[in-house]
Formats: C-alpha cells, structure tokens, sequence
C-alpha cells in the first residue's frame, strides 16, 4: 500500500478477504499474489460496492455507462458468445476499433466467460488483420465499420464471424451480425460461469488476453496474459487509486 491509512469501505470490497499474499509458481514463473482474490473476471464484477454500481465507469461524447451497464451488457455479450456463436473455453474473440464503448464491454464479457480476448491494432492495415485474426485463431471478431472493410475479404476463409458495432451491416455481407441485434437478445441473462452449462472451467493459470506487438520489423509478435495477472493488474489499479483518494483527504485536511 501507498500508505499506512487503514482499509476503506472501497478497499474491503475489492478484496474482502484481505490483503494477504502468496508466491505462485506458474508455467515454470514465480508470480506475487493475493491469497484470496477473485479468481475469475465475473468474481472481479463482485467486488464493486452496491453503493457504486450506479457511479459512472465508461463515458463516450454525451453517453453515460455505470459500472452496472457495464457489468449488464458484458454479461449479454458473453453469454451470447458462449451461446449463439458457440465458443468454448479458450476460444479467441478480437476486438479492434476506435475508442467506443464497446471496447470494454467486449473484453470483459470475453474474459469472463472464459475465452480469449485478442485485441488488435485499429490501425493495422487489411494484410496485418489478416495475419493477426488468422495467427490469433480468432473465432469471432467485433469490430466498427473502418475495420470491417479491412477485415471482410479474410474472414470467410478464417471462419471467422463478425459483430459490427455503430454501424448497419453491409448489403451481401456474410458473417456479420450487428452489435444491437447480438445485444438484444443476450441482455436480460447473467454472467456465463464456466463449468455451469459449458465446457470446463477457466482457472487463473489459463491465458485471458493475446496481445501483439507493432510488427515494424515483421509479422506483430505475442505477449500473453494469464488470467491470474489481468486480475492482478485491475486490483492494484484499484487499490492505488482508492489509497489515492485517502492520501488526498489526509493531505487537504
């Protein structure tokens, strides 16, 4: 902790449990941990207070989402995944746009219900999508209309579906459903937990994020992220800034 102030009303709802931890040794790797954290991205959902799930998390131009949109419409877009599309834990589902919304919700709803988020460059060119949607063996990718035009000529020969975001389907476009329609049907249902209805379960050792690099050299090479440090980073983030706020009060006071 940054400082010795005691644990706020935001700091045991993040790890209720406490802040005890524990050296894990993963994929032959020694990682710090806490004991007792979320183990999964739809536990990590839990630990946002009930007195803040309608604080804003996500705002774009004049549009306000709460951290219990968020949390809504990532359930509906995982289910949907595990659901309409089929995919089963460990699948890949890219992500490549400009800075919406739904960048966010497409992530979290991936990575909670056990699959894969990939997220690739909005500004790689159509052979770079290529090569990234192909090499990743993303199963689904969600994208806006920009990426789309870049994407749509490899993705039947990849296999890969389309959801397209804040933009109406093309004409003749196969593939592809619009990010509305997905949503409509998926909003209303809950957070997928592997092992209920699904294939397996996720566990902390198991990758949640491909990352690539910019590729100035050759073909983007991968950086991948284990669930257990994806949770890792989102706690401290959190931690760091409620600390943040108490140091602040301290100091004005």
């Amino acid at each position: 902790m940054s400082n010795d102030a005691p644990p706020t009303e935001l700091d045991r709802s993040i790890l209720p449990h406490g802040y005890a931890t524990t050296t894990r040794t993963v994929h032959g790797r020694s990682i710090e941990c806490f004991e007792r954290g979320p183990g999964t991205m739809a536990a990590y959902f839990g630990t946002v207070p009930r007195n803040a799930l309608d604080a804003t998390f996500l705002v774009f131009e004049g549009e306000r989402l709460t951290f219990r949109d968020v949390a809504r419409e990532a359930a509906a877009f995982g289910h949907e995944l595990r659901t309409t599309y089929g995919c089963e834990l460990g699948d890949r589902v890219s992500i490549s746009m400009r800075n919406f919304p739904e960048w966010a919700i497409a992530l979290h709803g991936a990575a909670a219900a056990g699959l894969v988020a990939v997220p690739l460059n909005s500004w790689w060119t159509e052979k770079e999508m290529t090569y990234g949607l192909k090499d990743s063996g993303s199963t689904v990718l969600v994208c806006d209309d920009e990426r789309l035009v870049r994407a749509l000529p490899s993705l039947g020969k990849l296999g890969c579906h389309a959801v397209l975001v804040r933009a109406a389907v093309p004409a003749g476009a196969k593939g592809v459903e619009a990010w509305g329609q997905l949503m409509a049907r998926g909003r209303g249902k809950r957070m997928p937990v592997a092992g209920e209805g699904f294939n397996g379960g996720v566990g902390t050792d198991d990758i949640a994020m491909i990352m690539y690099t910019s590729g100035t050299t050759g073909n983007p090479k991968v950086t991948m992220l284990l669930l257990l440090v994806l949770l890792l980073l989102v706690l401290l983030l959190m931690l760091t800034r409620s600390r943040s706020r108490v140091w602040c009060s301290r100091t004005a006071a």
